[in-house]
């Protein structure tokens, strides 16, 4: 009798768990101000790119005293497909004293080849604004 009554609960606090975990703001449109209010500790810069071309993002820029960047990864749009593209993802801590009073900071990034960090490079800046 327990073990049913068990059973049928679990799908109940699966949902619940599923639920309660909150998605990480995640941005790619450098065009947009990222707004952080305060309570948020972490958020995510995805950026399109294809390390098969020779390209890779690099993190040029961000203010330490507001910021901490926590993880770096490619994820591959269909890992068996060479040469498929897929993005970068950045993550960044927003540290507590970015919300003493109302902050704007910029985050750089360089899409370029490592041996040739000038020709054909691009980029993305986004501003950040943190209350």
């Amino acid at each position: 009798m327990k073990r049913k009554l068990l059973l049928c609960l679990l799908p109940f606090f699966l949902l619940l768990i599923a639920f309660s975990v909150k998605a990480m703001p995640t941005y790619s449109d450098a065009s947009k101000t990222i707004t952080i209010a305060k309570g948020t500790t972490e958020f995510m810069i995805q950026l399109r790119a294809n390390p098969t071309t020779g390209y890779s993002w690099f993190l040029q820029y961000f203010d330490h005293k507001l910021l901490q960047a926590t993880d770096h990864q490619y994820i591959p749009n269909q890992p068996k497909l060479m040469g498929s593209g897929g993005v970068t993802q950045w993550v960044f801590k927003v540290k507590s004293s970015a919300f003493n009073t109302t902050q704007t900071t910029k985050i750089k990034f360089l899409y370029a080849r490592p041996w040739n960090m000038k020709e054909g490079a691009s980029g993305a800046v986004f501003t950040v604004v943190m209350h």
